[in-house]
């Protein structure tokens, strides 16, 4: 497993931009939600995803956005 860790920058009108690289063999994060948006970049695997009301496929190549404190989860299975 590697992580990269999260690197944290203050930009313009006070705004934080978060940024990580993070690579699991199995990728599980409890549901949660949070005020920043979200850009998910699927590099590898495939599973299911649940944002909001929404449950969805994801697989490699796939690119989520997802909005301010929109509850979400994604559950690797490949």
């Amino acid at each position: 497993m590697e992580i990269m860790p999260i690197l944290e920058r203050k930009i313009a009108h006070k705004m934080t931009t978060l940024c990580s690289h993070i690579t699991y063999p199995e990728f599980v994060l409890p549901l949660h939600k949070h005020a920043e948006y979200e850009l998910m970049i699927f590099t590898h695997g495939s599973g299911k995803q649940f944002v909001g009301e929404g449950v969805a496929p994801y697989a490699e190549g796939d690119v989520a956005l997802i909005g301010s404190n929109v509850p979400h989860l994604h559950l690797c299975k490949s």
